[in-house]
């Protein structure tokens, strides 16, 4: 459940263009900021060292000490 919402909140923010003004436009450009640092966090790069742009389980697993920590920061501490 949470790689399906994961994945589904990174295509929308990819198809909707932004402005650098006004507040929903700040908050839509932190969430997509946010999305890309998880993304650059826990997408592993294949054999060929490139990354596929989606993250499965098995790459959580892999940093799940790591995802662990970063959800138990607090909010203006955390990465996510």
């Amino acid at each position: 459940m949470f790689l399906d919402n994961y994945h589904e909140l990174l295509a929308i923010t990819k198809s909707i263009k932004t402005s650098k003004r006004g507040k929903i436009n700040k908050m839509f450009g932190d969430l997509k900021g946010k999305l890309s640092n998880f993304l650059e966090d826990y997408d592993q790069e294949d054999e060929n060292e490139e990354t596929n742009e989606e993250i499965d389980l098995g790459e959580l697993i892999a940093k799940q000490k790591s995802l662990a920590q970063e959800l138990t920061k607090k909010k203006d501490e955390s990465k996510l």
